[in-house]
């Protein structure tokens, strides 16, 4: 007999109606008479039981005395009882069946066979999920919670303040109000709450029951019963306390230095901006710019140890001898900066001489040796004609270099008809050769590659591209040396751009690397970024080398970045729609870049190679990379460390979780043309 043929027993019949039904059923089915002998069955009953009795049953069998040689005692007794009742039973296979059995209208009887193996399985997966739950819920850092339509605690689990079944119940915004520091803080949480919209990462400060303070962070959104209507809010609460006091000395540290205390050039600028943007020019202000004079000598001599201690010796006598509103600030390696809050030009150069005179009159001492100090000094007044913070700078800084041309130990008062201010010899110089190298296409490529922490021995595939400017004497020049004159003088836009067309060049007439490389960075210069003609430049590049697009990524400094912020982010986004990537170079030179990561998205963070150099010796340099590597990670961004230079610190770097490495340890920049 074929399995799924009914077959009725000699005298009794099985209506045509009944056997189609037999048939169309998925579900095992199966006639019997009262003395449980089977009349007929469909293929599923048959299945199951080939499985259950090694062998098919076939009608007319006495099926209670079938089972009886099975281990299946209770399903014979359930089909004994006949009582309609559903039996759950563990079946041959790893399968479960459920069983049963009910009388019909004519006597005989029908037993049912239904698989239920996937709906154990789901229901165990759902047991699993719920204790999964519990155990993070109970185990984890953060405090989850549930309120009901009147914003009550229904259900709290986690490390909450005073959380607990003696929650449940409690008003949710009371509770936030017995332990809110700040009445303000509360009033986005208790308007959404109020709205019945979801809110997230909105941070307040709490009194602790022990009379501490910390911050949280909250996150909720409504739910919805069956009938879609407002049920209450589901949330999740995170103690930040930690993570805000980083933010917080990050926050200083963007705006101080770290070596003396000072403010830093960007907490100046933004000084400087306030002052322009009042627009009060009488009795007017005024910006002295102080350059410690040939410190490379005790640096040379002595060590940079000293260096260091005599800068923190000016920082200090700054500080005391200018308290109050003004501004003293530290703006490079060897180089002081004080904003004169309403002071005219007589007086400012008055404090110039005075602060050079105190300089002078007392010799630095170190180790028993006297080192002779000087400084000289450049005082620019944010007249009418300054029109930014960066035109104030150049201005004292030009002014001090004047000073420095004269002979140094000495102040100079800015002017715009002094010529020496205007023209820098040096630079004009450069601006020639400069000219010269882009005509005859004096300048070279090279590459230097960017490998993976952790990894050794993998072949390159990430490289960035460094610019070199081959001399006639045969000396080979790096950006260093000539890029400030060439943004000074408007021409760093088109060393970018000749830049960029080699790059893709190269590419082009070299597919096997082009296959093989993953990315390419360019460097490109402030001014690049804030012209219009440079961008369309770089989109009419990628139009006609399409392919490229997704394999570079653009470097760009903090300070280039942050000069000009929204045209750098339209930049951005406008070069990202076309695949390309972006890197934050030198990061944590000045720590501001923190300030702005959430508004420039940038894929790549480089963290900057005066933490990297020393970094198996100086413990603080290793707190940093770990802060900075850790922040980049939070953000989606994978971190490149420079300088790198010996296999141990390459080892240090990937014990840190940093991502790539890059420096003379890694590879040293070699002609384009030798690696592909």
């Amino acid at each position: 007999m074929h399995a799924d043929r009914l077959e009725p027993r000699p005298g009794h019949g099985i209506e045509p109606d009944l056997r189609a039904l037999l048939d169309a059923v998925d579900d095992g089915m199966a006639i019997l008479d009262t003395r449980h002998r089977l009349l007929a069955c469909n293929a599923a009953w048959t299945l199951a039981h080939e499985a259950l009795l090694g062998e098919a049953p076939a009608p007319g069998d006495d099926f209670a005395a079938t089972l009886s040689r099975t281990r299946q005692g209770r399903y014979r007794e359930h089909l004994a009882r006949c009582d309609g009742r559903w039996l759950e039973l563990r079946w041959p296979g790893e399968r479960w069946l459920r069983a049963r059995c009910a009388p019909m209208a004519d006597g005989r009887l029908l037993a049912l066979l239904v698989d239920v193996t996937a709906e154990r399985a789901h229901e165990r997966a759902l047991l699993e999920d719920v204790e999964r739950f519990r155990a993070y819920a109970e185990t984890s850092g953060d405090w989850l919670w549930e309120l009901d339509e009147q914003l009550r605690y229904t259900w709290i689990a986690g490390s909450a303040h005073g959380a607990g079944d003696a929650l449940v119940g409690a008003s949710f915004p009371e509770r936030l109000r017995e332990l809110a520091m700040n009445a303000g803080d509360l009033e986005p949480i208790v308007r959404a709450l109020h709205a019945r919209e979801p809110f997230r990462d909105l941070s307040l400060r709490l009194r602790g029951e022990d009379g501490a303070e910390c911050a949280v962070s909250l996150s909720a959104a409504p739910f919805a019963g069956p009938d879609g209507s407002f049920r209450g809010f589901r949330g999740i609460g995170r103690n930040v306390t930690e993570a805000s006091e980083l933010a917080n000395r990050l926050a200083y540290q963007a705006h101080h230095d770290d070596l003396t205390g000072l403010a830093n050039r960007r907490a100046l600028e933004q000084r400087i901006a306030a002052l322009l943007e009042g627009g009060s020019h009488d009795p007017g202000h005024a910006l002295l710019f102080l350059d410690m004079d040939q410190i490379k000598v005790l640096n040379d001599t002595c060590g940079h140890a000293a260096g260091d201690a005599l800068l923190g010796r000016v920082a200090r006598r700054l500080r005391e001898a200018l308290r109050g509103a003004e501004t003293v600030a530290r703006v490079g390696g060897d180089e002081f900066a004080i904003l004169l809050r309403d002071c005219d030009p007589e007086r400012a150069m008055t404090i110039a001489e005075k602060i050079r005179d105190s300089i002078q009159k007392r010799p630095f001492v170190w180790q028993g040796q006297h080192f002779r100090v000087t400084a000289s000094i450049g005082v620019a007044l944010l007249g009418p004609e300054m029109d930014s913070a960066a035109a104030v700078m150049r201005a004292a800084d030009s002014a001090c270099y004047a000073a420095k041309e004269g002979g140094r130990n000495r102040a100079k008062l800015y002017a715009l008809d002094d010529s020496t201010l205007n023209i820098r010899q040096g630079e004009m110089h450069w601006v020639a050769r400069l000219h010269r190298a882009l005509a005859e296409k004096l300048f070279e490529l090279y590459l230097q590659p960017i490998a993976p922490a952790a990894g050794d021995g993998e072949p390159h595939r990430h490289f960035e591209t460094l610019l070199r400017l081959n001399g006639p004497d045969g000396r080979c020049f790096s950006p260093g040396a000539f890029m400030p004159a060439a943004e000074r003088y408007n021409l760093a836009s088109q060393i970018d751009s000749w830049v960029l067309d080699e790059a893709l060049a190269w590419l082009e007439r070299s597919p096997m690397f082009f296959e093989q490389l993953e990315v390419l960075s360019v460097n490109l210069s402030g001014q690049s970024l804030g012209e219009a003609a440079f961008l369309g430049h770089v989109r009419d590049r990628i139009r006609r080398y399409p392919h490229a697009a997704r394999k570079l990524c653009f470097e760009i400094t903090e300070t280039a970045a942050i000069s000009n912020l929204e045209q750098v982010q339209e930049f951005m986004a406008s070069l990202r729609s076309c695949g390309c990537r972006f890197a934050l170079d030198d990061f944590g030179a000045g720590l501001s870049s923190f300030a702005y990561l959430r508004t420039l998205d940038v894929d790549y963070l480089k963290i900057d190679g005066m933490f990297i150099r020393d970094l198996e010796d100086d413990p603080i340099h290793v707190a940093m990379v770990r802060s900075i590597n850790e922040v980049g990670h939070v953000m989606g961004k994978k971190t490149i460390a420079e300088y790198v230079e010996t296999d141990a610190v390459r080892e240090r770097l990937a014990g840190l979780g940093v991502d790539l490495v890059q420096g003379y340890g890694i590879g040293r920049p070699v002609p384009f043309a030798d690696v592909v």
